[in-house]
């Protein structure tokens, strides 16, 4: 049972970012909020299932506009992600505002994601 939906919004211009709460969420708002994510303005959606913990029993995505990164941390706030293992190794920038994801190799940079099917690449 999903407790409470986060949805963190960010401005296109200068400003900070804000996160939204829904608590005890209908599927009906969970999936618009999911179909309504974009890479820059609203590209961070958390579902958890305690309204009170974010570190643990929660799913997170980062991304939108139909390339997605997909993170679930179990009750003791070990991390797991989804990938495809058949993707090749083109580098999708998933989350385009604000600071973004590092890469996985730990330099400067925002997440970027392996797919074959995703929009925009970089190298």
């Amino acid at each position: 049972m999903i407790q409470r939906l986060e949805v963190v919004l960010y401005p296109r211009g200068s400003g900070e970012y804000r996160t939204v709460a829904h608590d005890d969420p209908s599927w009906e708002l969970v999936e618009a909020e999911l179909r309504s994510m974009d890479r820059y303005e609203k590209p961070i959606l958390e579902l958890l299932q305690h309204r009170d913990r974010t570190d643990g029993d929660l799913l997170m995505v980062n991304g939108g506009n139909g390339c997605y990164h997909v993170q679930i941390a179990d009750a003791d706030g070990c991390w797991s992600e989804a990938f495809d293992p058949e993707g090749d190794r083109t580098l999708v920038e998933v989350w385009t505002s604000d600071q973004g994801f590092g890469p996985r190799d730990g330099g400067p940079g925002r997440w970027m994601l392996p797919s074959k099917s995703c929009g925009t690449t970089s190298k």
